[in-house]
């Protein structure tokens, strides 16, 4: 009989960090691929078989060949919870890890678990603003990138022709997983991330495939209250109204309830429209306002909340109400949100609709 004890759970909690706390974020994939912002990071198990134990931590990667899967240990934080506040601490092995901590965050930066997913046989990046353009031939310049080198004259369609140049990732990155398709990851690898962005520092998003498809291009950054994040388009169009002073004031959630219950609510409508036939989900309406939802769902503001939430109930057989009041029978079979609703009185329906608004506190 070994005489080597049990190990506790205090065996692992490592040495407390003296850093600041900060909000803690996730960018990760919505129904149909757009990437969302949501509070907090998610919290699992991790099995430690030869102690008879298991550790609560923030997991991101995957495991396998080709693959690398990164654990940042959150002592103190049950499993399946999410990590709202943290502090990043380094453990008894000398590697970071995230502790949960009470009070107010600092508002100078966030911690931010990047979820990236990865195209189909492809993969993706992460970096900063542009900085310019370079070609092979070692010319480079700070402003639009040309159509043809002025040095060497090649194109930029071409294999050697001049390319976009991007900052590094402007965040502390703490943890660094790998995700990847086929064996070994012969089909394709990319990146996921555990990072502290400084308030104001951009960073980019490019999600590519196979080079059949346009590639996803995305920026974001911390503002000090929240994490903005938008398409290149999106920022582009942006930029240009703000350069015109044509934008329109809007009012932040600043971290309510009911806008999160808002947000949750948006989430589960994108999914109900993957379980709607095709005939109902690919109707110009049904595209429209699911774009509409995703864009809502990445700028997190109210007044895009309220806007999404009203189109998305105007769409019949998928609007948020049908949803909530069909979700039991999701769990039980595949019906589609068309044909439940058909059974459910308006009278319900907008019934149901005006306790949301209630409870979300926008009447």
């Amino acid at each position: 009989m070994s005489n080597t004890p049990t190990p506790s759970p205090a065996m692992f909690a490592g040495r407390r960090p003296s850093g600041p706390a900060y909000r803690v974020f996730t960018v990760a994939p919505a129904y149909g691929g757009e990437l969302v912002i949501t509070d907090g990071a998610k919290v699992e198990a991790v099995a430690i078989k030869a102690a008879n134990t298991s550790i609560s931590a923030v997991i991101i990667g995957e495991e396998g060949r080709g693959r690398e899967r990164a654990v940042l240990p959150c002592p103190a934080v049950p499993d399946g919870d999410r990590l709202m506040v943290a502090s990043v601490g380094t453990s008894q092995s000398g590697k970071p890890r995230l502790n949960a901590a009470q009070g107010a965050p600092s508002p100078d930066a966030a911690i931010i678990v990047f979820r990236t997913p990865m195209g189909f046989r492809g993969g993706n990046a992460h970096t900063g603003e542009s900085v310019g353009w370079k070609c092979r031939c070692s010319a480079s310049g700070s402003d639009a990138t040309p159509d043809t080198c002025p040095q060497c004259a090649a194109s930029r369609t071409g294999y050697s022709g001049p390319r976009r140049e991007f900052a590094p990732f402007p965040g502390e990155i703490i943890a660094r997983g790998r995700i990847a398709e086929g064996d070994a990851g012969r089909m394709g690898s990319g990146e996921q991330l555990v990072a502290v962005l400084k308030k104001d520092a951009v960073f980019r998003i490019r999600i590519f495939s196979d080079g059949r498809r346009r590639p996803s291009v995305y920026y974001g950054h911390w503002d000090g209250e929240k994490v903005v994040l938008m398409t290149a388009e999106e920022r582009e169009l942006l930029m240009d109204a703000q350069a015109e002073g044509t934008t329109a004031h809007v009012v932040d959630p600043g971290g309510d309830d009911g806008l999160e219950l808002l947000r949750e609510q948006l989430g589960a409508w994108l999914t109900a429209m993957g379980r709607e036939h095709r005939n109902v989900r690919n109707t110009p309406e049904a595209r429209r306002v699911r774009d509409l939802v995703g864009a809502a769902l990445r700028g997190g503001r109210e007044t895009e909340l309220k806007a999404a939430h009203r189109a998305a109930t105007s769409v019949r057989g998928t609007s948020l109400a049908s949803f909530k009041l069909s979700q039991t029978s999701f769990r039980e079979t595949p019906v589609a949100t068309s044909q439940v609703a058909a059974q459910i009185p308006e009278e319900s329906l907008a019934d149901w609709e005006r306790e949301l608004y209630a409870e979300a506190g926008l009447v």
